[in-house]
């Protein structure tokens, strides 16, 4: 800070503005309401309009700016952080178009995960046709979350033989998200902070923990757990 009181310009620095957010999330009172409206939103969306007005020197809104360059990385790390702030708020309509620039623009590869993000907040905002256009961009996926919601994007839309078939997919692929969005109760497994195992306990628990309320929508629930053991899903 008394740096950047001497050399203001340098607060236009991406990987300066970028150590900033880091500082501040290491901070004791990070998780504080006030320090995240007052201070962290102001300096994400300022780092935002700083990676804009670079772009647009170049002529280049719309490339991609791929996350295996690692000069790339201070950027959009700041804009998941935006988004991520956004979305720890319910804000969904203010995290929407940088989740959809982040997965459709910016970096294609999405070594965030944050299509599993914008499937959800296309769900929560009544969108269920977006989540089948994302789905088809990351065919075989490995995120159950996008199986999974495209499983309830299908029942939604009242394509009840597409929704079967996706359903029939998805609970091969990943189990336990079955088990765990139909028990009435779950044992919490154990979680390692960072990490989620493919197919696991945990895995599962998150997306029922993410996702849940969004099942019991519309009778969507329901009619998953009427393919259990004794009626299967139909082929």
């Amino acid at each position: 800070l008394a740096v950047l009181e001497r050399h203001p310009q340098a607060f236009g620095g991406i990987e300066i503005l970028d150590g900033l957010v880091f500082a501040l999330r290491q901070h004791s009172d990070s998780g504080v309401a006030w320090v995240g409206k007052l201070i962290v939103e102001p300096l994400l969306s300022h780092a935002v309009r700083v990676f804009d007005q670079a772009l647009a020197a170049h002529d280049a809104r719309a490339a991609e700016v791929p996350w295996v360059m690692w000069e790339n990385r201070p950027a959009l790390r700041l804009i998941a952080n935006l988004i991520y702030l956004h979305l720890d708020r319910d804000a969904d309509e203010a995290a929407l178009p940088l989740l959809e620039r982040m997965v459709y623009t910016l970096n294609p590869n999405d070594n965030h995960g944050l299509r599993e993000l914008l499937s959800r907040v296309y769900l929560r905002l009544g969108q269920p046709e977006k989540v089948l256009t994302l789905a088809a961009r990351y065919p075989g996926d490995a995120l159950a979350a996008l199986a999974w919601n495209r499983v309830l994007a299908f029942y939604r839309l009242g394509h009840a033989k597409e929704a079967v078939a996706a359903l029939k997919a998805a609970r091969r692929d990943s189990p336990n998200v079955y088990k765990f969005l139909c028990a009435e109760k779950i044992v919490k497994p154990r979680l390692t902070p960072g990490y989620v195992t493919h197919r696991g306990r945990d895995e599962a628990w998150y997306y029922r923990d993410e996702h849940l309320d969004l099942w019991r929508e519309g009778g969507a629930l329901e009619w998953l757990k009427s393919f259990s053991k004794k009626a299967p899903v139909p082929t």
